[in-house]
């Protein structure tokens, strides 16, 4: 198994190359194309480091290389994709079209947009984007069961307090089975 980490922070980068040093780390932030951007580290919780400016924390900004993950991994296949990376999930997405389309990972991700942030990014545009590359939404406590993914509605309303979930699984329609499967054998559950 070949694990491949990127890391905007390049502090944590290098603590990740030291700890994993059979991993692949790239310190950079991933995004819908190569350059760079600023990235707001946040010097008392930085597990909200973000590529998206927060209103009322007091964040350091500091520029950062950013590449898309279509440019980076061009010539390899991806089973499992978890990515959190505080807003800009839906640019890394962007970012790794080809690679999605290619592979169909299925991809575990967080989401957490009320309304549209600074990017331009929102829950209904994520939503969507799945949507249309044949990818089903489930809440993790969901992905060992038979029912439909989330439908647009119900993944927007899960964005407002009091929360149905901050994490999420797309998978795409040719794996639901297989997919569900291992989470069932992975929980112990009967098929």
């Amino acid at each position: 198994m070949n694990v491949i980490a990127f890391e905007a922070e390049t502090t944590k980068a290098a603590k990740l190359k030291e700890v994993f040093p059979n991993c692949q780390i790239f310190d950079l932030a991933v995004g819908e194309k190569e350059g760079t951007a600023t990235f707001f580290l946040n010097p008392n919780a930085s597990g909200y480091n973000s590529l998206v400016p927060r209103q009322g924390s007091e964040t350091v900004p500091v520029t950062v290389r950013m590449a898309a993950l279509d440019d980076l991994l061009s010539d390899i296949d991806v089973d499992v994709i978890k990515i959190d990376i505080e807003g800009a999930e839906l640019g890394a997405f962007r970012g790794g079209e080809r690679l999605i389309e290619r592979s169909k990972p299925v991809i575990m991700f967080e989401c957490v947009l009320r309304g549209t942030n600074a990017l331009g990014y929102s829950a209904p545009l994520i939503w969507q984007w799945f949507s249309d590359r044949g990818f089903w939404l489930f809440t993790p406590d969901r992905l060992a069961h038979a029912a439909p993914g989330l439908g647009l509605e119900t993944f927007v309303d899960a964005q407002e307090y009091p929360f149905r979930s901050h994490n999420y699984f797309a998978v795409h329609e040719d794996r639901i089975v297989e997919t569900r499967d291992r989470a069932r054998m992975i929980l112990g559950v009967a098929r």
